[in-house]
């Protein structure tokens, strides 16, 4: 009976510890979510949207990076959730797409909601495996399922997709309970070793060079964070907005170099990088004119070259690779160099003539409010950026101790809304916040058709559209462009919040500012609240 090998892939996924599950409806997926209502063990999250339920799962496994499941119909429902596969790709966070199928000999059979989904999401999956669930065997559902599931988690985390192809009768059995209790193998999995990292090793290449660490994005890692707290003494450190790195290095370093020419006297004889993408351009556009020698440490040698360095890759744990650094700087004749270089780009930094406050309307009140945000929000907050103008004043807005996340993966706009929910939903006893654009808020609102989490608030800043091209060289040299770049419109977000039955207030940025306390509170009773210019009415 068909409810019988559903009944034994939900135990598998149990024993997997795979137990959040984002669910967009459908008939030919029903089965699966009958059967993981009959199991017990699972949390249920419904979100209608596929594209926004995808986004929300991968945003449940942002801090911890264990994965949730996406569950979706068959057809172009599937095709929904690409630009989160793509995101978790670019970003390595784990996801796993659980999608219902029909059976092989019923593709491109002019059937509705039927398309080629094996191995639908090709080189961007890490792992892919198609059941055929009335015929194939115990063995091979198992074998097959856990080895896709550590595809997620192992080597390099990252989505991937479990098509289940159901033959009729689908609902045959749905009814009934399991008879007994379904034993199934145990999932193990174990992350591979790594050398240790040795000072002798390490000493050649930072002997009497300038030597700068830079952070990209990056997970959660409190060891980490502790030895770079000690180290940060001996060499310039530069912590992304989105490497949750955020309480050491330079502050602000981004907004202090901003508009300024960086002068070869600071160039970095080695550069070393931990993490993945950067936000600021001004020192991406410094590192690719200087060209130092770069050394990229992390577990993976899969890496990018975003400075066309042809980094090397030095794989260990970067704990272990930190250490052995500060290991040579405390008890090594060597550390001078770049304790001398450290003071040299610190005193250009603090040289920044320019202020926040001087940067035209609207994007002075807009950077003036994020930097305020950062100052407030403590290590129990998760706050997201939005990918545009947000994410670039979060990047000047300097240190925080709240963890910072914004999908620079590969996503444009879209997800920014859906990422956080799921997050919040994930850790329900954080105050979690979105900041958006009006346009990303728009585009992703579809997210807000949820249960929406108590622990959850939403600001959008409403500037009447995407002024980031109002700010970036290029698009806005062509005033004939800005129609359909820019996209001017002007939003009413309070009906947005009485469509979704959500609670909504208005403020100027400057009201904002002077209820900080109240409207970054968990207690906040407003769940959307809309932050409009100063010099426009409330």
């Amino acid at each position: 009976m068909l409810s019988n090998r559903l009944d034994y892939i939900a135990a598998l996924f149990q024993e997997a510890d795979i137990l959040h599950w984002f669910i967009s409806p459908g008939s030919r997926n029903a089965p699966i979510v009958a059967a993981l209502l009959r199991n017990g063990h699972f949390q249920l999250h419904s979100f209608p949207d596929e594209r926004a339920c995808a986004f929300a799962a991968m945003g449940h496994a942002l801090l911890e990076r264990h994965p949730a499941a996406f569950l979706c119909t068959s057809g172009s429902a599937l095709a929904n959730a690409y630009p989160a596969v793509l995101e978790s790709y670019y970003q390595r966070v784990p996801l796993l797409i659980v999608s219902a199928d029909r059976p092989a000999n019923r593709i491109d059979q002019w059937d509705g909601q039927t398309i080629r989904q094996q191995d639908f999401f090709g080189s961007y999956s890490r792992g892919s495996f198609q059941i055929d669930v009335r015929h194939d065997s115990e063995n091979i559902i198992s074998k097959g399922l856990y080895d896709c599931i550590r595809a997620a988690i192992t080597k390099i985390p990252g989505p991937a997709h479990v098509n289940l192809a159901l033959s009729e009768p689908i609902y045959e059995g749905v009814h009934q309970l399991p008879e007994k209790t379904i034993e199934v193998p145990a999932f193990m999995y174990a992350a591979p070793p790594f050398e240790p990292v040795f000072t002798e090793s390490l000493k050649p290449y930072i002997q009497g060079k300038k030597v700068a660490l830079l952070i990209g994005q990056h997970p959660k890692s409190p060891l980490l964070n502790s030895i770079l707290n000690i180290l940060q003494e001996h060499l310039p450190l530069f912590a992304d907005v989105t490497s949750l790195q955020l309480t050491v290095g330079f502050d602000a370093w981004d907004w202090k170099i901003y508009g300024r020419d960086i002068p070869d006297e600071l160039a970095p004889d080695l550069i070393i990088t931990m993490g993945m993408g950067l936000i600021s351009k001004p020192m991406k556009e410094a590192l690719i004119r200087w060209k130092p020698q770069h050394l990229h440490v992390g577990l993976h040698a899969e890496i990018g070259d975003p400075f066309q360095t042809e980094p090397q890759a030095w794989i260990c744990h970067e704990a272990d690779f930190v250490g052995a650094l500060f290991e040579l700087y405390t008890n090594e004749a060597i550390p001078h160099t770049s304790k001398l270089y450290k003071e040299q780009w610190q005193t250009f930094l603090e040289a920044q003539p320019l202020e926040i406050s001087q940067l035209d309307p609207p994007f002075a009140e807009e950077a003036t409010f994020v930097r305020a945000v950062f100052s407030h929000l403590n290590e129990d907050c998760h706050l997201h950026l939005g990918n545009s103008m947000t994410v670039r004043y979060g990047s000047w807005a300097g240190k925080t101790r709240a963890h910072v996340f914004s999908n620079r993966g590969v996503s444009g706009i879209d997800g920014c809304l859906s990422t956080a929910i799921g997050d919040a939903l994930a850790n329900p006893t954080r105050h979690v916040i979105a900041i958006l654009g009006d346009v990303s808020s728009v585009y992703d609102s579809n997210a807000l058709w949820t249960d929406f989490p108590p622990n959850f608030h939403v600001f959008i800043l409403n500037n009447s559209g995407g002024r980031i091209f109002d700010f970036i060289k290029g698009p806005n040299a062509l005033p004939e462009l800005r129609p359909f770049i820019h996209t001017p419109r002007y939003f009413d977000f309070q009906k947005m919040a009485e469509f979704y039955t959500l609670t909504y207030a208005k403020r100027t940025f400057g009201v904002a500012m002077a209820e900080a306390d109240t409207l970054l509170s968990i207690d906040n009773t407003y769940q959307i609240i809309e932050l409009i210019p100063s010099d426009l009415p409330n």
